[in-house]
């Protein structure tokens, strides 16, 4: 018999998972990140968490229900890329371990129901079977979680220079978090997160440590504007304070119109929103200072040929990129069938009470 001819069969190939979790506190702020990494028999990575998705759960979730969480997110995920063969790499005596080995069983009901959950997954694999980490197994996976990729500079950080930016999760790097955040407040918004599509606003809690007191009083300022009506606020007229008021705030049965700002104190006329004048009317001192702020306003305004809101009595100006106190710009252009000449139509609309103003 020739043995040559003989064609042993094949071990079968497994795929490698590990998983992680991290429960940590930034700025007083409890938060969950998951670790999963999927590799194939030849140690390739096919799969990494990138955002982990629990950080909407975070505050009420333990670091062993993490644990099984990221488990079950790795072996799903590992069903979607088509995987049939894997092996779980779990720590040392993790109770995970015994739990699956049937060693032991979870005292904690919300466990069991966990563990339960994760058996059903892995009944979805041709085989799955369990791998006790050793040390070398350790430092390969530490490498390959050691650092991670700001999507906004794509420039490599370790976990500990990254920042979890909203409540899903998404992390960015120190730098572009307050970069975003100072150009947000500069344009009078409040910060939202930088993910694509990611609508949820930042929290002024999370980000208070990185910023600066005027950054902090600036996003402080921009919460409380967007919580008044625009008809009912209130602004110090004092050039050093300009605190943000509502006329629901003072009182409507005092005759004086004498107020005093919430923050520096300074008197000012709640009727022409100056500083108080006391012995003069509101038109005996309009004509005393006939070149205030305002008047400074309204006379750039006219000379740049700028449009206002007859609702919110916002000046616009007209650009072609920029959106101005709360108002959009539509461009339509309309061609003459020759293609000779072409006339541009420009329309901007508040925003507020879908006024047209061009």
């Amino acid at each position: 018999m020739d043995f040559a001819a003989v064609k042993t069969p094949e071990e079968p190939q497994f795929h490698k998972l590990y998983f992680n979790s991290l429960v940590e506190r930034e700025r007083h702020v409890k938060t969950t990140r998951v670790e999963v990494i999927i590799c194939d028999p030849e140690d390739n990575m096919v799969f990494k968490t990138t955002n982990p998705p629990l950080q909407n759960l975070l505050p009420y979730m333990t670091s062993m229900e993490a644990d099984i969480r990221a488990l079950m997110l790795g072996l799903t995920e590992a069903t979607f890329l088509g995987i049939t063969r894997i092996s779980i790499y779990c720590r040392p005596r993790h109770p995970i371990f015994e739990y699956l080995l049937e060693i032991s069983e979870p005292e904690e009901k919300k466990i069991a129901l966990l563990m339960d959950d994760v058996k059903l997954i892995r009944k979805l694999f041709r085989s799955s079977n369990l791998v006790m980490m050793l040390e070398e197994d350790v430092k390969f996976v530490s490498r390959l979680v050691a650092a991670e990729t700001c999507i906004i500079c794509f420039d490599h950080f370790p976990s500990h220079l990254m920042f979890s930016a909203c409540e899903y999760g998404h992390r960015f790097c120190l730098t572009c978090a307050k970069s975003h955040i100072e150009v947000k407040l500069l344009d009078r918004e409040i910060p939202d997160c930088p993910q694509h599509r990611c609508r949820s606003q930042l929290s002024l809690v999370r980000f208070r440590g990185i910023l600066t007191k005027m950054q902090s009083f600036m996003w402080t300022q921009i919460i409380r504007e967007n919580s008044i009506p625009i008809g009912h606020r209130v602004y110090c007229p004092h050039q050093s304070c300009s605190y943000v008021m509502s006329k629901t705030e003072f009182s409507a049965s005092s005759e004086c119109r004498r107020r005093a700002c919430f923050k520096c104190g300074g008197s000012f006329c709640i009727d022409c929103r100056v500083p108080w004048h006391n012995t003069l009317s509101c038109t005996e001192y309009r004509i005393l200072h006939p070149q205030n702020d305002d008047e400074k306003l309204i006379s750039l305004a006219k000379y740049k040929k700028w449009r206002q809101c007859g609702y919110t009595w916002l000046n616009v100006l007209l650009d072609a990129t920029t959106w101005f106190a709360g108002v959009e710009m539509f461009f339509a252009t309309g061609v003459e069938a020759a293609g000779v000449a072409a006339t541009i139509i420009v329309i901007a609309v508040c925003t507020t009470y879908s006024t047209m103003l061009y």
